[in-house]
């Protein structure tokens, strides 16, 4: 498992590095900046906040300290709330931004396994073959078994029918020994 994050993790690097670098070039070529303005700023004023945010230097030195900053996690400062840095901003929002993804995630979860179990009932043939290929392709991946696996399952594909009749049995087997055992509700 953590071999497998740690080469996902890895393998995302060179795609980040790609879509920092596109991103980066591709700001640098729109036409604008972010103090352009309906007002002209002074000359030497221009000169002094382009200075001070390294727009003064050519473009691929601009790009080599965009990076090593972004090394480091320094996102710079914002160019619309003046007095906070991105990463305050950031910092402000990810609480609220996580809690509400997990929330919404839990409740996708929740609410997605239940109507898929139930789903069944009404649903047109085509469309439950179609989702049972898909299930099957699903648990058939080495890295699903293998993280199932870890987590104390077998994993094991099946149609609708078959896992009707595995419910069915063992809601009999379930009866039969309750009955044997004389179990009774309270």
């Amino acid at each position: 498992m953590i071999a497998y994050a740690l080469r996902r993790f890895l393998g995302a690097i060179p795609t980040l590095f790609v879509i920092v670098t596109l991103a980066f070039f591709m700001m640098r070529l729109a036409p604008g900046g972010p103090f352009d303005s309906e007002r002209r700023l002074p000359p030497e004023v221009e000169r002094n906040v382009k200075a001070a945010y390294n727009l003064d230097k050519p473009l691929t030195q601009q790009y080599l300290i965009y990076l090593g900053k972004l090394a480091r996690g320094d996102l710079g400062p914002s160019y619309k709330n003046k007095d906070f840095t991105v990463a305050q901003l950031i910092g402000t929002g990810l609480p609220v931004s996580a809690r509400l993804g997990l929330t919404a995630m839990a409740l996708a979860v929740a609410l997605g396994s239940f109507l898929g179990i139930c789903a069944a009932k009404g649903t047109p043939q085509p469309i439950l073959d179609l989702l049972n290929r898909h299930i099957v392709s699903i648990v058939a991946m080495p890295d699903y078994r293998d993280l199932i696996e870890k987590g104390g399952s077998l994993p094991e594909s099946s149609t609708p029918q078959q896992l009707g009749q595995v419910i069915t049995q063992t809601v009999d087997d379930v009866e039969a020994t309750i009955r044997e055992f004389g179990m009774q509700q309270e």
